[in-house]
């Protein structure tokens, strides 16, 4: 598998931002219930440039994206898996003129019959005329084909899931283009547009399915103390569209405008930002951060007492629509040079926020944080708490613990989960080419429906080996051991190993071998 943190703009959806995790470095997986228990859980928003938020957590949403392999029932060999393959090569091999061109071709020859063909191509230029003139362009165009399969969505955090029907046959196209010119230090323009056809599929397409979605922003350096910035971001839902897409998008259309003006001086950052929001056809069981027709308006001031120690207000509110006043006060602080303290309160009109954390060095051997985020609003009430150390047990081994803790209610359905988890891990490097990894983890889920409570106790371990030669072999093998105690009492066992080999400068052949077993107890 592959998991990724994703920071997703909160004005139009797309990625900003992209971070690869390393399995036993920053996660655990529990494959046979598909949970992962991160060493330390991201945060569920971002920061955010755009100061202005319908939700108490401002920022930019996070999301955790997992891309996993899998065999389908009654595989019988190789030519009933997927197969695929992309090329790609640079056509300039100047480094300030680059012009890249690459194509994919992905096959699946199960029940779903799926094919994906697509090429991109993307440009980066910089020429010289009275000024200096920078310009990119990129382009991606795909169409997939397939028997569509049912899906399913989750909407308590993978607690439960709901069945999504798919057609009987689909197929669609993709494009996307986004382009870029700076033909000044002091100005710059990007734009993009992006189509993705109900019927087109793909592993990062889930989120756009059946939806339309452009806009622009425009960067103006007025003075050496103050930056203009303008956007404008368009969504809408096509005929057909995903259910994915109608509750990241929540009506037909909406467009969101803002202007922002920063400006610097010395230890003070002041920024105003105004907001246009316009939604047609709103779905009024769905609320997202750009689905309401209202004006905004906001102010913050940022003291920066050192490197290391902010205060920062911002005051919110609502010119047009449902009000939405908000005050956010915060700070980040070096309490000692071995101690950084992030905090952030906000108060509005539609509930409250609290995020909180601490990081300590206690020794050069030993680190500890704690992070903790609380929210109310009208629809649901959430706690999050992780606590964690981490101590360099040898100059070749470190050890690690950590505890979580999370709860959600959400009113309408008088709906409580609640879950807890302690990890504990270690890391130790035998040699220069051998290293080896233990953890155990021990976790409670519980969900309660308003009449009954359904709770599962959760138990695993693992140990795993790592031989690395640099220059030509990598062997890589995990045992792993889980049981399940609950309404379906289980037991698995896996095993996970790669091997790699280099036999030439050009050539390298790679193996893997993965084995798994599941028991059911309770029958």
């Amino acid at each position: 598998e592959h998991i990724t943190i994703e920071t997703r703009d909160k004005f139009n959806n797309l990625v900003l931002a992209t971070r690869q995790l390393m399995r036993d470095n920053d996660y655990e997986i529990d494959y046979s219930n598909g949970r992962i228990i991160f060493r330390q859980p991201p945060l569920m928003v971002d920061t955010s440039t755009y100061i202005t938020s319908n939700n108490i957590l401002g920022g930019n949403p996070v999301y955790i994206v997992a891309d996993y392999e899998y065999a389908p029932a009654g595989t019988r060999g190789l030519n009933d898996g997927p197969y695929g393959g992309r090329l790609s090569g640079e056509l300039s091999d100047d480094r300030n003129n680059k012009m890249q061109l690459g194509g994919t071709y992905i096959a699946e020859k199960d029940d779903s019959a799926y094919e994906l063909k697509g090429v991109d191509f993307s440009l980066s230029e910089s020429t010289k005329f009275i000024t200096p003139v920078r310009l990119s362009l990129s382009a991606e165009y795909a169409e997939s084909t397939s028997r569509s399969m049912d899906g399913y969505i989750s909407t308590n955090g993978g607690l439960g899931f709901n069945t999504v029907a798919g057609n009987n046959n689909s197929q669609g196209t993709a494009y996307k283009i986004k382009g870029g010119l700076q033909p000044a230090e002091w100005f710059s323009l990007d734009s993009y547009y992006q189509k993705v056809e109900p019927g087109f599929i793909s592993s990062s397409s889930y989120n756009y399915q059946g939806s339309l979605r452009y806009g622009y922003l425009i960067q103006y350096d007025a003075s050496k103390e103050l930056k203009i910035n303008l956007r404008y971001d368009n969504q809408e839902l096509l005929r057909n569209a995903g259910i994915t897409s109608q509750g990241k998008i929540g009506a037909a259309r909406t467009e969101t405008g803002a202007l922002q003006g920063i400006y610097r001086k010395d230890q003070w950052t002041i920024t105003n930002e105004y907001r246009y929001q316009e939604a047609t056809g709103r779905v009024d069981s769905i609320q997202t951060e750009t689905n309401q027709d209202l004006i905004l308006d906001a102010l913050k001031v940022d003291y920066a007492f050192s490197q290391r120690s902010n205060l920062y207000l911002i005051q919110q509110s609502t010119l047009k629509g449902d009000a939405n006043s908000q005050t956010t006060l915060g700070t980040s602080f070096g309490y000692s040079e071995n101690i950084a303290v992030n905090l952030q309160a906000t108060n509005g009109t539609n509930g409250q926020a609290f995020l909180a954390g601490i990081n300590k060095k206690v020794s050069d051997k030993t680190e500890t944080f704690s992070n903790v985020s609380i929210s109310n609003d009208k629809s649901s009430s959430t706690l999050q708490t992780s606590n964690g150390a981490s101590h360099q047990l040898t100059p070749a081994t470190r050890i690690n613990a950590q505890q979580d803790y999370a709860t959600k209610n959400t009113q309408a359905t008088d709906t409580t989960q609640r879950s807890t988890g302690t990890t504990l891990g270690q890391e130790t490097k035998l040699s220069d080419r051998w290293q080896f990894w233990a953890s155990a983890q021990q976790g409670i889920v519980n969900d309660y429906n308003g009449t009954t409570n359904i709770e599962t106790i959760r138990e695993s371990g693992s140990l795993r080996f790592r031989y690395a030669d640099k220059n030509k072999t990598a062997f890589d093998t995990k045992l792993e051991a889980r049981f399940d105690e609950g309404d379906v009492d289980k037991h698995q066992y896996l095993t996970a190993n790669t091997l790699r080999h280099k036999i030439t400068e050009d050539i390298t052949v790679s193996l893997r071998e993965n084995y798994s077993r599941t028991e059911n107890r309770t029958t």
